[in-house]
């Protein structure tokens, strides 16, 4: 299904969960994994039933639309500031356990529960080394034109996707200088 087509397909989804959360959706062509589901609780109770409640829901919205939902990419994530104390958050949907995660992947991007992008950078810092030394070994047998694509196709479309999020991190310079 192409992307238009999918947004379509689920731009319903928001109104059933909207009593309880904001929802924001990113598809793709095969899967709604990359839902992002915005709730800012402060309180542990509330944040608890808040979330059983749009599972709940969106599991109904699932079941009423023909899909099924791998439960198994189904991450919560809780983001705080790094000082701040926590428990840990867990909940359960159809007798799987759904629990907090430190970091998952969004759309193409890894994002932490402190916002720090550390993780983000390590992973794009192994795919720009990659490119980096493919473009080395390249060097001597491709044109400048040519070179040129590899670089836009491998390196910079890796590097530019996101970094208005990610740009100025702590640990952004080790990209910049790479």
């Amino acid at each position: 299904m192409g992307p238009l087509l999918f947004i379509i397909y689920i731009n319903d989804l928001s109104r059933h969960i909207n009593y309880f959360t904001n929802v924001a959706l990113f598809a793709d062509d095969t899967s709604i994994d990359d839902t992002l589901i915005l709730n800012t609780e402060k309180n542990y109770e509330n944040l608890n039933q808040k979330v059983r409640l749009t599972l709940d829901c969106t599991s109904k919205w699932f079941k009423a639309n023909q899909l099924v939902r791998n439960l198994m990419k189904t991450n919560i994530i809780k983001f705080y500031p790094s000082h701040f104390l926590h428990s840990q958050f867990l909940t359960e949907l159809n007798s799987t356990t759904i629990s907090e995660v430190p970091e998952t992947k969004f759309s193409v991007m890894q994002i932490d529960n402190h916002f720090n992008w550390k993780c983000h950078i390590d992973r794009i810092m192994t795919k720009l080394s990659t490119a980096g030394f493919v473009i080395r070994q390249l060097f001597y047998i491709l044109n400048l034109e040519t070179l040129q694509m590899v670089y836009f196709a491998y390196f910079h479309s890796v590097v530019s996707y996101g970094i208005i999020f990610w740009g100025k991190a702590t640990d952004s310079y080790k990209v910049f200088k790479l």
